[in-house]
């Protein structure tokens, strides 16, 4: 068919002139073969429209571009290479676009498994608040355990074993306050009677000196029952050592408290007897807390290992002489500690 160029009537091939406006067609025949091109290139452009829009919907919507892409590549097969030039790149971009959609969703996943652990962290903030309660209760069932049975070993925090000498040491100082007390009492109770005897032969009033016993005197038995606690448990560590035991000196500080516990429960009752009035059991009570104690150290050492080329007999006989030496000079300082203490107290009240 031959278009005309003026009219746009179409004509036969066979025609020379149009049967419209009677122009001459012949020189429209080269028009005639770009005409095919253009209704080529439709098909072209169709691909062109629909590629943004494909492109654009699974941005708002994950079903829809599923169909269609799956319409889409049948589409290439028959038409020119030059579409596929197109579309590949269009497969890319949906397939790229799909795991761009989805990423961003994934983290959202973890950032929701995260949020019941920042909120749960506060319970384990919770038994950090608790661990002083609960080590007060652990504290009083290894105290049950060690009076029960001393000589089993317990794994227990150094605080208990600090504890105890503590706690030894305050029931020490207790003990030696009113064994102290007591004395001043029959002093005071001894001088009241001289002075009504002088007063009486006189006939005239004497005033009777008083003696009273102040905290210090307290205070310097505690650090005395405290040097001399820790001076046993340093003599024990020197035997450790010069054996070669293994053990550390947390764990023999744990071991030498618990086999204290026993001993503290002596002074105890000593001070409670004495506070009750009843000075003689209670000094033998004491005394005798104070002599188990001297010997905690050669029980650790007798049953310790020993790793050293030395014979152990002649070890044995070397702590012997070294602890004997270290317990005694111990003893002088301390009760050089509360008779000072006591004379002083005793002296400040005569002045008076």
């Amino acid at each position: 068919m031959k278009v005309c160029s003026q009219c746009g009537t179409a004509n036969n091939d066979s025609a020379k002139f149009c049967k419209g406006c009677g122009n001459n067609v012949e020189s429209a025949q080269p028009v005639a073969q770009p005409v095919q091109p253009v209704s080529q290139a439709q098909p072209m452009a169709q691909p062109m429209q629909q590629q943004p829009v494909h492109m654009a919907q699974p941005m708002f919507a994950n079903s829809q571009p599923a169909q269609q892409f799956a319409s889409q590549p049948a589409q290439p097969q028959p038409t020119q290479p030059m579409q596929p030039a197109y579309q590949q790149p269009a497969q890319p971009m949906f397939v790229q676009q799909n795991p761009q959609m989805t990423h961003p969703t994934q983290p959202a996943q973890p950032m929701m498994q995260q949020a019941p652990a920042m909120q749960g962290a506060p319970h384990y903030t919770q038994p950090m608040n608790q661990i002083n309660s609960e080590q007060m209760v652990d504290f009083f069932h290894w105290l049950l355990s060690a009076i029960k049975k001393p000589s089993q070993s317990y794994h227990v925090s150094s605080l208990y074993a600090v504890l105890v000498f503590v706690i030894s040491a305050l029931v020490s100082a207790i003990q030696t306050y009113s064994t102290v007390q007591s004395g001043a009492n029959i002093f005071n109770s001894f001088t009241k009677v001289g002075t009504n005897l002088l007063s009486s032969m006189w006939e005239r009033s004497i005033s009777a000196p008083r003696v009273s016993v102040p905290i210090s005197v307290f205070i310097a038995a505690f650090f005395a029952a405290m040097i001399s606690v820790y001076m046993t448990f340093v003599v024990a560590l020197i035997g450790a050592k010069m054996f070669g035991d293994p053990m550390s000196a947390s764990q023999l500080h744990v071991q030498f408290a618990q086999k204290m516990v026993p001993i503290v429960t002596i002074q105890i009752c000593a001070a409670l007897l004495g506070i009750l009035t009843l000075s003689t059991p209670s000094v033998f009570l004491q005394i005798f807390a104070g002599f188990l104690t001297l010997l905690l150290p050669f029980s650790f050492v007798s049953h310790a290992e020993c790793t050293r080329k030395i014979d152990r007999e002649w070890l044995w006989v070397i702590y012997v002489l070294v602890a004997a030496i270290i317990l005694i000079i111990v003893f002088c300082v301390t009760m050089g500690i509360v008779t000072s203490a006591i004379s002083s107290a005793i002296y400040g009240a005569l002045l008076h």
